[in-house]
């Protein structure tokens, strides 16, 4: 069984001590919307000059976590080293969410450098990975096999955030500056500059696994996790929106699993993953808004009504910025009883903190995790804008307030929360700074799930699926294997239609009987999905 690690709390710099103030632990005060645009506008150009600052010469981001991360139950204590792609990508997405691109922005020059190196990452082990592909030695003792699956899981996570920045540089094809589409004939040509790379990452995910090393098996339920299936349903919403080909229907196995997850649980809170035994669960504010976006990602309504309940929860929790971690049994832990993380506050914590640290979640202090609920709160409009509109305000405040404002830092995030701290400033800087990006331009922060509230069809399916049983169906344009409870279908007497998403459902109503009784027109015909080349 694997295990969390206790640490006692890590000295820190005198730096992270000066970003304290008592004032943290208070509720955030109101801000108006021009306040919070003026924070989020100084504090992403600020994020974005220090990153650029901080290039390789190569092109690429440098992981710079430290070994002392106490965090070994995932990952190990130099699991930075494996990490470049990852910081790239990332970095990646904080140019890009503001507008950067191949072809325009202030930092093109840093885009296509950093494009540049991730492609070079794949020529190098020609077959279109990221990272390299030496095989994990079979058999050893347990320690052994524990440390080549966690390598493993860094190789899965790094070829994944690759792919999904490769993919966003196709979408960022379409656009100018102001966002308006470019002409047909330059998109044709930009698109042609970064197809074939973003297709290859996305082949090698979906390609059978007996033909790769073992730790390239993106969907083993031994092994998959809420951070692989957040990506995963990332990659697949992505490249279906831009004409990038792919097996779409290796991604139904990504329903399957967070469904697998999720079995037999009541609570609005999602664990990590899926274990027989309970090995370790987290919280759940890291891996609910996975959940939340991945159905996003994947058009799929099944976990509707869990993850509207899940909002309150995460929302009961804003973020806080605490550096002070001693990482133990998270509380939904089977085995863990009463409390979880921080058990007493520390001598050294601030007065201001004393109060909330006896009750203080050691996995809600995380960069990874309000990247994630960033991207969910933005883009699950099931659940309203008020809910991001609540969060966007205890966040940005808080994000603005602990930025480094001098020295050589200036700009940069200290890395405080467990995932950071394993991969470094260069990657929490990233995560913080697309956090803040409310206007965000990358595809993976537009999708939503408008047609859940407005869509009367879905709201009169929905009353008639209470208590039904969910079955496994295919979308009637695309054959993508799909759950029966997609808000997407279309009911005639006592024939339904389904779809993997408004876009397939409104094409058959344009000309239903061209779907009927199993006739099946060209799915790349105009206003497919494939034909948005």
């Amino acid at each position: 069984m694997i295990r969390f690690v206790a640490f006692s709390a890590v000295l820190l710099t005198a730096g992270m001590l000066l970003t304290w103030s008592p004032a943290t632990a208070a509720p955030p005060a109101a801000y108006s919307f021009q306040e919070l645009e003026k924070m989020e506008t100084e504090s992403v150009a600020s994020a974005l000059a220090w990153l650029a600052r901080h290039q390789e010469a190569d092109g690429s981001w440098k992981a710079s976590g430290g070994a002392g991360h106490g965090f070994e139950a995932l990952y190990e204590a130099d699991a930075a080293k494996s990490c470049d792609v990852m910081a790239t990508a990332s970095a990646l997405f904080a140019f890009m969410g503001d507008g950067n691109s191949l072809w325009m922005g202030r930092y093109q020059e840093a885009v296509k450098r950093g494009w540049n190196w991730l492609v070079q990452q794949q020529k190098a082990t020609k077959t279109g990975c990221m990272v390299p592909l030496a095989e994990e030695a079979a058999g050893g003792s347990l320690s052994e096999r524990e440390k080549a699956a966690k390598r493993a899981h860094m190789a899965r996570m790094n070829h994944l955030w690759g792919t999904v920045a490769l993919l966003e540089a196709v979408r960022s094809a379409e656009f100018d500056e102001r966002l308006v589409p470019v002409r047909d004939e330059a998109k044709l040509k930009r698109h042609n500059e970064v197809l074939k790379p973003a297709e290859l990452a996305v082949k090698w995910i979906t390609d059978d696994p007996a033909t790769k090393p073992d730790k390239f098996d993106f969907l083993n339920p031994k092994t998959v996790n809420m951070d692989e299936l957040a990506l995963l349903a990332a990659v697949r919403y992505v490249f279906g929106k831009q004409g990038v080909t792919g097996d779409k229907e290796f991604f139904a196995g990504v329903t399957e699993s967070i469904t697998k997850i999720q079995e037999g649980m009541t609570e609005a809170l999602v664990p990590y993953r899926y274990s027989e035994d309970g090995e370790y669960w987290f919280g759940g504010s890291i891996s609910t808004p996975q959940c939340m976006i991945a159905f996003v990602y994947t058009y799929n309504g099944g976990s509707a009504k869990q993850m509207a309940a899940a909002s309150p929860a995460l929302l009961a929790h804003p973020p806080a910025w605490n550096p002070y971690y001693e990482i133990g049994r998270p509380s939904r832990h089977p085995e863990a009883g009463a409390g979880g993380g921080m058990k007493a506050a520390p001598a050294s914590l601030p007065d201001g903190l004393k109060d909330v640290a006896g009750s203080w979640r050691d996995d809600i202090a995380n960069e990874a995790s309000w990247f994630w609920q960033g991207m969910a709160f933005r883009s699950y409009a099931a659940i309203g804008s008020g809910e991001w509109d609540k969060w966007r305000a205890s966040f940005t405040p808080l994000a603005r307030e602990h930025q480094r404002r001098s020295g050589p830092e200036a700009g940069s995030w200290d890395p405080v929360g467990p995932h950071a701290r394993v991969f470094g400033r260069e990657i929490a800087t990233a995560w913080m700074a697309v956090t803040m990006q409310s206007r965000c331009r990358l595809q993976i922060s537009q999708s939503d799930w408008k047609y859940l509230k407005e869509d009367p069809r879905w709201r009169a399916r929905k009353e008639n699926l209470e208590g039904a049983p969910v079955l496994a169906v295919k979308c009637l344009v695309c054959d993508m294997g799909i759950l029966s409870n997609t808000p997407f279908s279309k009911g005639e007497g006592d024939k339904i239609y389904y779809f993997c998403s408004q876009e397939h459902q409104d094409q058959f109503e344009m000309n239903p009987s061209a779907w009927k009784d199993g006739k099946k027109p060209d799915p790349n015909g105009e206003g497919s999905e494939g034909s948005h080349k």
